[in-house]
C-alpha cells in the first residue's frame, strides 16, 4: 500500500495546495464573523441547496477527471506496448535476415550483438523519457568508447534526442552491413525493418 502515500505521481500535493489556503481562509472568516457579533440570515435550507449544488458539481467533476485520466492512461500503456511491438519485429527480422554463411560468422556475430544493444539501449532510454527512471540495459558491447562518453554525458533533458541519436545508430549499421554481406536480403523486404523502427518512434 506504499503508492497511497506516493508524493511522485499523486494529486494530492496540487489538491492540497489549494485545498489548504481556502480553508484556513473559510476558518478565518467564520472566526472573524463571531468575534465581530455578524449574526447571519441564511436559512438552512440555502444552506443546503448550495451545498448540494457543490456536491453535484464536484462529482461530476470527479467522474469526468477520473474517466479522462482513465482513458489516457490505457491510451499510452497501449502505445508503449506497441513501442516494444515494433521494436522488438525489427530486431527479430534483422537476426532473421543475417548471413548464414560460415565465412561471415564473425561479422554476423559482431552485428547481431551490436544491434541487440543497442535496441536494448534505444528502449531503456525512451521508457527513462516517460518515468524519468533508470532503466537496465543489457550492456555497452560493441560501442566504441565515443559513444559510450556520448550516452553517459547526456542529460535528463535531452533523453528524446537521445533516443533518436540511437535510432539514428541503428540505421546506420544496419547501412553499413548491407554491402559487407551480412544482411544478404532483398532491399524491399529489409525496407521492413525501418518502417518498423520509425513506427516505433512515432
Amino acid at each position: 500500500i506504499g503508492f497511497l502515500f506516493a508524493i511522485r505521481g499523486s494529486v494530492f500535493p496540487k489538491a492540497m495546495a489549494w485545498a489548504i489556503p481556502t480553508a484556513l481562509v473559510s476558518a478565518a472568516i467564520n472566526i472573524l464573523k463571531h468575534s465581530w457579533g455578524y449574526d447571519s440570515e441564511t436559512s438552512s435550507s440555502q444552506v443546503m441547496v448550495a451545498f448540494s449544488s457543490f456536491i453535484s458539481i464536484l462529482g461530476f467533476m470527479v467522474v469526468f477527471r477520473s474517466n479522462q485520466a482513465w482513458s489516457r492512461y490505457w491510451e499510452g500503456a497501449a502505445l508503449v506496448q506497441q513501442v516494444r511491438g515494433e521494436w522488438f519485429n525489427a530486431a527479430s527480422s534483422l537476426i532473421a535476415f543475417s548471413s548464414r554463411k560460415p565465412d561471415d560468422e564473425e561479422k554476423v556475430q559482431k552485428f547481431q550483438r551490436l544491434v541487440i544493444r543497442l535496441m536494448s539501449l534505444l528502449y531503456g532510454t525512451a521508457l527513462e523519457t516517460l518515468s524519468g527512471d533508470d532503466f537496465e540495459i543489457i550492456d555497452a558491447e560493441g560501442l566504441d568508447m565515443e559513444s559510450q562518453r556520448f550516452v553517459a554525458e547526456m542529460g535528463c533533458e535531452t533523453r528524446e534526442v537521445k533516443c533518436e541519436v540511437i535510432m539514428q545508430w541503428i540505421q546506420r549499421s544496419i547501412v553499413d552491413n548491407i554491402g559487407n554481406g551480412v544482411l544478404p536480403i532483398a532491399p524491399p523486404i529489409l525496407s521492413r525493418v525501418f518502417q518498423e523502427l520509425s513506427g516505433g518512434v512515432v
